[in-house]
């Protein structure tokens, strides 16, 4: 092949192919006129390369020129947004753990102006879960130290899937040494935990909400949180009932408007509400002991106005031993033989209930709840389990219209019984009867789903009245509305 052929080869073949021009020709001619053609080449991606380059510097310059309106407010502003749009407590209860640790992170990950802005707002950071456990202090004396003097909101909690005599104590530690910043505190502590209590010094000045959950053995927790003037809010649980009592525990009982109890005694329960006497909320669960543990001394508290005896039915009889002139929302565990010392409670406070929740494991008959309803008069929510209570609730207040003659709303809750099959159309009557007062009625229990075509026509023509009906059918009942 001559140096004339191989210049009328295709480009894209002459580029293909030239290490085997290379290898083939090794006239200085043929090499000269290869280097020239490669040499033009490279000057026209040179130029293309400069031109895309230009461009970008361009469009670039622009793009840094733009001032997003969010990044022209003051630092002071953005730093109050941060905190405004901190995960909420109770509104986000099911995402919170997560959510408050993930979300000072997330801002400072937006860019240099807002990580600049996280990193200077202490009180954004202030919110964490910790495990206690020995991987877990360097992380949170990091975050402490963005904390600063903020208020702190901590969860000092076990992880019981990890060997629980792993060393823990420098995270608990190092929360206790930031006492004086703690605003809200769940805390878990193991009998050997007790003793680092006492390295609480002083007094808690923000300390307004407080959880304390005692496993293993332990007498109390002392006086650790008794110099809390903002402690309103309280809940003790308690896994070892053997050897825990209140009395060893100094809580400010006196300020305390909010009590959940978890894990107390018969006596326990009795001496908080003797102890807190500003009470306007308290719940006890998890009761164990013997009836005959009260003292014989009857408690007249005038600011209780929502009470939750759960899990058992002796609460019913606790009853007997209180005063509640201002009580509104009653939920209660209560066998057949307590409804008259129910009865008495109600009479003996002369107390206007408006939210009456009731459990029961036998059933009612229809005298004995007869005499339960006309006992609160003045009741506009219940809420009643299991589903038993439904055909003698419903029959009741079908052929009775004054009775409860100022309920708005009913749920009933509570899986199948054995031999049990729910009255649908004895339902469907009732509503029909108070469709103008009752403004809402929920049935969650599997005997709904069992209910006819026609009882379902039925419900949805009352719904269509205004009033609100949710259903465990099939179909959800409110698509059946919709349609």
């Amino acid at each position: 092949m001559t140096a004339a052929r191989a210049e009328g080869l295709p480009s894209e073949s002459r580029a293909g192919s030239t290490s085997t021009v290379m290898s083939s020709f090794t006239s200085s001619a043929v090499l000269r006129l290869l280097s020239a053609q490669l040499a033009a080449e490279i000057a026209e991606l040179r130029m293309r390369l400069a031109g895309l380059v230009a461009k970008h510097e361009h469009v670039q310059s622009k793009l840094d020129s733009i001032i997003y309106p969010v990044l022209q407010l003051p630092p002071e502003i953005t730093a109050e947004i941060f905190m405004r749009c901190s995960p909420d407590r109770e509104r986000d209860a099911q995402i919170m753990y997560k959510a408050e640790m993930l979300f000072p992170l997330r801002l400072a990950s937006v860019c240099r102006d807002w990580r600049a802005v996280a990193l200077s707002t202490p009180r954004i950071w202030g919110s964490m879960n910790i495990c206690l456990n020995s991987s877990t202090h360097l992380d949170f004396q990091r975050r402490l130290a963005l904390c600063g003097d903020a208020p702190l909101s901590l969860e000092l909690c076990y992880n019981f899937r990890c060997r629980l005599d792993i060393p823990h104590i420098f995270p608990l530690a190092i929360a206790i040494d930031h006492c004086r910043n703690w605003e809200t505190v769940k805390i878990d502590l193991m009998g050997r935990d007790v003793p680092l209590l006492n390295q609480v010094k002083g007094s808690l000045p923000l300390l307004h909400e407080l959880h304390v959950s005692v496993y293993g053995v332990s007498a109390g927790v002392g006086d650790a949180f008794g110099d809390a003037p903002r402690l309103r809010n309280l809940t003790l649980t308690i896994l070892d009932t053997g050897a825990y009592t209140i009395s060893a525990t100094h809580f400010p009982w006196e300020q305390l408007t909010t009590f959940n109890g978890d894990g107390l005694s018969v006596e326990g329960c009795f001496n908080v509400l003797r102890l807190a006497s500003q009470l306007s909320s308290c719940t006890f669960s998890g009761w164990f002991g013997i009836d005959d543990g009260l003292p014989s001394v009857s408690l007249h508290l005038p600011n209780l106005r929502s009470l939750r005896l759960m899990n058992h039915e002796r609460f019913g009889w606790f009853l007997g031993s209180l005063t509640l002139p201002h009580l509104e929302d009653l939920h209660i565990s209560i066998l057949p033989r307590q409804v008259s010392p129910f009865c008495d409670f109600i009479c003996r406070s002369a107390c206007s209930l408006r939210t009456l929740g009731l459990r029961t494991s036998s059933s009612l008959s229809p005298e004995i709840l007869l005499q339960l309803w006309e006992a609160v008069p003045t009741v506009t929510h219940i809420d009643v389990s299991p589903s038993i209570f439904c055909d003698q609730m419903t029959r009741l207040l079908w052929e009775k219209s004054n009775l409860l003659p100022r309920l708005e709303s009913a749920i009933v809750n509570g899986r199948r019984l054995p031999n049990y099959a729910m009255d649908h159309q004895l339902l469907v009557n009732m509503l029909r009867s108070r469709q103008h007062s009752l403004r809402s009625f929920s049935l969650f229990a599997s005997e709904s789903s069992n209910i006819s075509a026609r009882n379902v026509s039925q419900l949805i023509s009352i719904s269509k009245t205004g009033m609100d009906i949710q259903m465990d059918v099939t179909v959800p009942f409110q698509a059946l509305v919709s349609r």
